[in-house]
């Protein structure tokens, strides 16, 4: 038992080593736009959940009851627009038109747990910065660091750039 106990205390100090060394036990991923309309109208795109499959090649909603405290679940689009992925998290912010916040995890928290916010910025000039962001942390981190960064940075990027089109084509 004495050795078993042993083991598992070098195996516990030798994975947060590693976790220290690939940038510890969270990540982080944003994205930003500049759309050439009115936060409200950004905000009506962004919000109309069940238009997505007409624009949006990331994600598409399955449950889209938004209010704090709710449950809402997605299905994360591959990227040749097939179901990946299904996630339910729990809405923690929906300000109208500034700010959507919602915290998932992945099969038990604290594997791997995320954050994800987008937040709606009125420029003097009337135009809108949409700001699409995701905090991760968790056990997992260290060793899906490289490829979530890069993966949900590209799929940050299709949804912007989509919105930013769906967005300016009504304004």
């Amino acid at each position: 038992m004495r050795y078993f106990l042993w083991v598992v205390l070098v195996a516990a100090l030798g994975y947060g080593a590693l976790g220290l060394l690939t940038g510890g036990f969270s990540a982080s991923v944003e994205d930003r736009i500049v759309v050439a309309a009115a936060p409200e109208r950004v905000w009506d795109v962004l919000t109309d959940f069940s238009g997505y499959p007409e624009w949006n090649p990331a994600m598409r909603f399955t449950k889209h009851d938004f209010a704090p405290g709710k449950e809402v679940s997605f299905v994360v689009l591959n990227d040749d627009g097939s179901d990946g992925m299904t996630i339910s998290p729990t809405v923690l912010e929906f300000e109208r038109p500034k700010s959507i916040v919602w915290r998932g995890s992945l099969w038990i928290p604290g594997l791997f747990d995320g954050t994800h916010s987008f937040a709606l910025r009125e420029h003097p000039d009337g135009v809108t910065e949409l700001v699409q962001s995701e905090e991760f942390f968790g056990l997992l981190i260290p060793v899906t660091r490289k490829n979530v960064i890069r993966e949900t940075g590209e799929r940050f990027r299709r949804m912007d750039e989509a919105l930013k089109k769906q967005a300016e084509r009504s304004s």
